[in-house]
């Protein structure tokens, strides 16, 4: 049996889908992933129905055994993928390639943020640029992109975020906004220089999440009522840890908030600053210019 990783890692054809039989895919559990002249590969599962498969297909056909969730993680969301696919392959044909890679990212952040993604990976490798999503702390891959694509997705994102497009040999970070469904949404970028090209990170930031009663974020009340308490002492320290997207950050803020008034004034050392808020001061560590932690 193959993990998802190994599926996600070779590049699916989605115009397949389009050129056979969408439908017939999706309900049987089958993923076409590569044609040539002599054969078609397909991605199937134990519950895959091959029922009179031979006789549907011209074709010699190749089968490679995944694990049912793992398929069906990657036949979910096809018509996402195919358009996905469209607009990267017409940004290199079409006159007009600056706007199909406008069209393509937006599709990616809007489907991102639809899906709750707190963050959106995009790694290069000898071959290929891998996508992947943060989704309630853990990262799940959506789909894969030739290496070709790689520069010029790099390019844009540098674009957007006011960063140097010619430098790749050092790390850069940044921010750019975007509305989605008419609502304004923040987003960090991280770029990093790897070997095979360069790893990019972008981080959703909803305005909202800075907004959120601590009520609503999940804990016991038991938890509740020892942070309620701590908060009412003059000193101490409160420490917050657990891994990315486990919602370190929206609970900081959260706390802020119930700790924010006329009375107090609070300043606050962050790197980097992710949501503004009113009438706290906020400092954001900028280590090239020695304001560092220990600075502040």
């Amino acid at each position: 049996m193959t993990d998802l990783q190994d599926l996600n890692s070779q590049i699916i054809d989605y115009g397949l889908f389009d050129k056979y039989f969408n439908d017939y895919f999706i309900n049987n559990l089958i993923c076409p992933i590569y044609e040539n002249d002599k054969y078609l590969k397909l991605a199937i599962c134990n519950e895959s129905n091959l029922q009179n498969i031979e006789s549907r297909f011209s074709r010699k056909l190749k089968f490679q055994e995944f694990d049912k969730s793992d398929l069906q993680f990657v036949l979910s969301n096809i018509q996402i993928k195919k358009e996905l696919i469209k607009y990267i392959a017409n940004s290199q044909t079409s006159i007009d390639s600056d706007n199909h890679i406008k069209l393509f990212f937006e599709k990616l952040i809007t489907f991102a943020v639809q899906n709750r993604a707190s963050d959106i990976h995009i790694e290069s490798n000898e071959s290929k640029v891998l996508f992947r999503f943060r989704i309630d702390g853990a990262l799940k891959s959506f789909f894969v992109l030739q290496k070709d694509y790689s520069k010029q997705i790099s390019s844009y994102i540098k674009l957007i975020s006011n960063l140097d497009i010619t430098q790749n040999r050092l790390p850069q970070d940044s921010r750019f906004k975007v509305k989605i469904n008419e609502k304004d949404y923040d987003f960090r970028v991280s770029i990093l220089p790897i070997i095979e090209g360069e790893s990019i990170v972008i981080r959703v930031l909803d305005s909202n999440n800075s907004k959120k009663e601590l009520k609503s974020l999940g804990f016991s009340d038991y938890i509740l009522s020892n942070l309620y308490q701590a908060l009412k002492l003059k000193q101490g320290l409160i420490l917050i840890a657990g891994p990315t997207g486990s919602g370190k950050t929206t609970t900081i803020y959260s706390l802020l908030q119930l700790l924010n008034s006329d009375k107090r004034k609070i300043i606050t050392v962050e790197d980097p600053v992710e949501y503004k808020m009113n009438n706290i001061q906020q400092v954001a560590v900028n280590n090239k210019l020695g304001l560092t932690f220990q600075v502040s």
